[in-house]
């Protein structure tokens, strides 16, 4: 089971890796659970398409999720973000709308990985495979 996310996640991502992860957290805690799926406009051509069985948006499309470009994030009501591969730093408005904070996950090093809420911090979780 999976506790510490708050009740409506925004879950941001890119890549087949995002793929997965979202499809994992909709089997394990519902769709419901999903407020929103952040990522990169459905008009893209990524580059990394083909890294998985189905893009993103479609996957959102699928399990009934709001599927949101950068422009409209302000308009989704979370308290907390998952983020994979997410490749642009969240304005502050975006962090602090997560109480509950965020996890990341993302194999570069990052500048900002600390999300601030009104009274407290919480540290996100990265990879890196450097020491």
């Amino acid at each position: 089971m999976i506790t510490g996310l708050g009740k409506k996640i925004l879950f941001a991502g890119t890549r087949g890796l995002s793929v997965r992860c979202l499809a994992f957290l909709a089997d394990v805690l519902g769709s419901s659970r999903i407020a929103a799926v952040l990522g990169a406009p459905r008009d893209d051509d990524p580059w990394w398409k083909g890294e998985s069985w189905i893009e993103l948006w479609d996957l959102a499309d699928l399990r009934g999720i709001r599927y949101v470009s950068e422009d409209e994030v302000e308009t989704v009501d979370y308290d907390s973000i998952v983020s994979v591969m997410w490749n642009k730093v969240f304005s502050p408005g975006v962090l602090s709308s997560a109480a509950f904070g965020g996890i990341n996950f993302h194999p570069a090093r990052l500048l900002i990985t600390v999300a601030a809420s009104q009274e407290r911090m919480r540290f996100s979780m990265k990879t890196d495979p450097s020491p």
